[in-house]
């Protein structure tokens, strides 16, 4: 699954979109871990007050990532859920 702009709308030429690659859940922009900061600032202003949706969407690719990458429990609940509050 990938993340980009909020639905319905379009990135400019000149904006990078920073979405995940899987399996390696790195950012195909940046190359940095996803959600890599500006990853998680478009995931941010998409969500806006709505806190627990972007939550519970986060929780939602902390599990097939848990497959994927090898990771403490710890590590990922810090890389997936904890930057959301």
């Amino acid at each position: 699954m990938t993340t980009g702009p909020a639905p319905g709308s379009e990135p400019s030429a000149a904006t990078e979109v920073h979405a995940c690659a899987q399996p390696t859940w790195r950012c195909t922009a940046c190359e940095q871990p996803w959600p890599c900061p500006p990853a998680r600032q478009a995931l941010a202003d998409q969500f806006g007050t709505d806190r627990v949706g972007l939550s519970v969407y986060m929780g939602e690719m902390l599990a097939p990532a848990a497959r994927d990458i090898r990771l403490s429990p710890g590590e990922l609940w810090d890389r997936f859920i904890d930057w959301t509050r």
